[in-house]
């Protein structure tokens, strides 16, 4: 009885521990990806253009950002989390990828990550970084991030640094999982929320607005012409044809979207926080639904309307309906689990 009721202690301690305005930003964050991914497949011109540089500009500083603010370092876990999930779906993509969607001879690669799994190995590598990296001197870890936001500006002059290991990606977000993995050792934001009240933290919520609507009047303003590539982080700037000012703008505005979403959004639970809770199997999962439906034009419409429409509708039932069998199967689990544990406890109790 001892170790159930100490179970249950565990469970409760960690659901209340459990920063839930997390789960809500990152199942946000991966609708987002998930869209991104789907429109872009189809277009990148005209208004598409448009939503694909306003979703890029910050979605996935804001997941690195995410993902080291949770980060715990941990070197078993690390491997089984994330490099052999990387090696699996590096070698599952690259088979999908030349015999159904290329039709060519397989040749596995794993050290030029394939589309949506530079992610994974990048994120291996922060996590290396973080931990070498480790201190709790706030002096240490602003010189620190603010080392990495200059390498994160000045590996965009070196072309010869691209998709190889995901270094350029690599060394262009690393400011923002710095900044979460410090952040979490020193800094409690949702103990400060809970200390502000509530009229205060919409003034504050409305002054970070005002400064991302400025931004956003500037980059349109300075950059009428600007190019999804520059917000792929994995090209230099003359490959892409920008300059390095616009990388800068992009720490900002980032900044600021992070901030503004971490001062309004709650700390409390939602219907859809599940999905933020299993956004890796949504990201594993998400590329093999979305090359499928683009090579065989399932997705048919005739009028942009129309487009936006089904692509979000499509987005929402992946991400809804893709983490289903994983959290099914750890209800099995748990299931045996449990019923295991009443049979030795019944065992237990006749030998008595």
């Amino acid at each position: 009885m001892k170790n159930k009721n100490n179970r249950n202690i565990q469970a409760n301690s960690l659901n209340k521990n459990r920063i839930y305005a997390l789960d809500t930003i990152k199942a946000i964050l991966i609708f987002l990806v998930v869209f991104g991914h789907l429109i872009k497949q189809y277009s990148t011109e005209g208004i598409t253009k448009l939503i694909l540089c306003n979703i890029y500009i910050f979605h996935m500083p804001f997941f690195v950002f995410c993902s080291g603010y949770l980060f715990k370092y941990n070197n078993k876990k690390m491997i089984r989390r994330i490099l052999l999930p990387y090696f699996i779906f590096q070698t599952i993509y690259t088979i999908f990828n030349c015999l159904y969607l290329q039709n060519q001879p397989i040749k596995l690669d794993y050290t030029t990550p394939f589309w949506i799994m530079w992610y994974l190995l990048a994120l291996f590598m922060w996590g290396i970084t973080a931990q070498l990296l480790d201190t709790k001197n706030i002096k240490k870890q602003c010189i620190i991030i603010i080392t990495f936001l200059v390498l994160g500006i000045i590996v965009g002059f070196d072309n010869s640094i691209g998709y190889y290991l995901s270094l350029s990606r690599f060394f262009v977000f690393i400011p923002f999982f710095m900044f979460g993995y410090y952040l979490k050792k020193d800094f409690n934001i949702w103990e400060l929320k809970n200390k502000i009240k509530k009229y205060q933290k919409y003034i504050l919520g409305a002054v970070f607005l005002i400064l991302l609507c400025a931004i956003i009047y500037f980059i349109f303003l300075k950059y009428d012409n600007w190019n999804i590539q520059w917000l792929n982080s994995s090209y230099s700037y003359e490959q892409a044809n920008y300059n390095f000012t616009f990388r800068l703008i992009q720490y900002v505005f980032a900044t600021i979207i992070i901030a503004c979403a971490l001062w309004i959004i709650p700390n409390k639970k939602n219907i859809f926080q599940y999905i933020g809770r299993n956004t890796l199997t949504i990201f594993l999962v998400h590329g093999f639904i979305i090359k499928i439906i683009f090579k065989n034009d399932l997705l048919k419409y005739n009028s942009l309307h129309e487009f936006y429409i089904k692509s979000f509708i499509i987005t929402l039932l992946i991400t809804l309906i893709t983490p289903l069998p994983i959290i099914g199967f750890k209800k099995v689990i748990e299931l045996i689990k449990k019923t295991s544990y009443k049979k030795k406890q019944i065992k237990s109790y006749g030998n008595t």
